[in-house]
């Protein structure tokens, strides 16, 4: 459970970085999300951070391919939701349990992205079908451009390319997903996400919030909640998979 641990410091570590940062911007150390400065300053750090990175996510997704890219994410995504589970039914003590439960609400999202994203990558990588699909249905993929510069970096390796493009993709945006699945898989993805989007929301504002909401209330989800989080994530995958599953042109489930 190490490695799961790890994500989750590494996430609070990543939002503690991001949080200096603006700090250091507005000039107070005592800034918070309330702060009406911080959503701009926010986003200056995001647009900042994906600037920086853009040209070393194209050499990421390059040993991505080559290396070792998760050949069955949905086992992944089941192995991973079972210890959140059991982290959330076994948490430490009351001192520090609410952090513990706010940590696993919003992990649950971060699993969540990590199926889709990969489930989306490794099928178009692997099945021509669905690399056609996404070329000609997606948006982005239609109209995405890059520069010689770029091509040269990937000797014009088309699936480094449209993988360069899903990796900006938000993929906690439940209706888009829902489209670009449709799209790719060709097979209409129709069930009800409302809850979903939801758990998304709330997810949202404790990330960005430490739990309040824009109305100013806060958010302290207990185990309950978490858990009831959580299996609205699972059942979500759990649809995906039986769409993809059931739209696979070999006939055979890749996973």
């Amino acid at each position: 459970m190490s490695g799961f641990k790890d994500n989750l410091i590494q996430q609070m570590e990543d939002d503690e970085d991001k949080k200096d940062w603006i700090r250091d911007q507005l000039g107070n150390s005592k800034a918070d999300e309330s702060s009406i400065e911080w959503a701009k300053q926010s986003e200056l750090y995001d647009s900042v951070v994906q600037k920086s990175t853009r040209r070393d996510n194209i050499y990421y997704e390059m040993p991505w391919l080559s290396n070792a890219p998760p050949k069955n994410p949905y086992s992944n995504f089941k192995t991973e939701i079972v210890l959140l589970l059991r982290i959330v039914k076994n948490h430490p003590s009351d001192e520090i349990k609410l952090p513990y439960l706010k940590m696993s609400y919003a992990y649950s999202i971060t699993l969540l992205e990590a199926f889709l994203e990969d489930t989306l990558k490794i099928n178009i990588a692997t099945n021509e079908t669905y690399r056609n699909n996404a070329i000609n249905k997606i948006d982005e993929l239609k109209r995405a451009k890059y520069s010689l510069a770029e091509l040269a970096i990937t000797s014009n390796n088309l699936d480094t390319l449209i993988f360069r493009t899903l990796s900006g993709f938000m993929y906690h945006n439940i209706p888009k997903m829902n489209r670009i699945f449709s799209e790719v898989f060709d097979h209409k993805m129709e069930f009800e996400s409302g809850d979903l989007i939801k758990v998304i929301a709330n997810r949202h504002d404790i990330v960005h919030r430490n739990g309040k909401s824009e109305n100013g209330d806060f958010i302290n989800p207990t185990e309950e909640d978490v858990l009831s989080a959580i299996h609205v994530v699972i059942n979500y995958v759990d649809n995906i998979q039986s769409h993809v599953s059931a739209s696979n042109y070999s006939g055979d489930d890749p996973f």
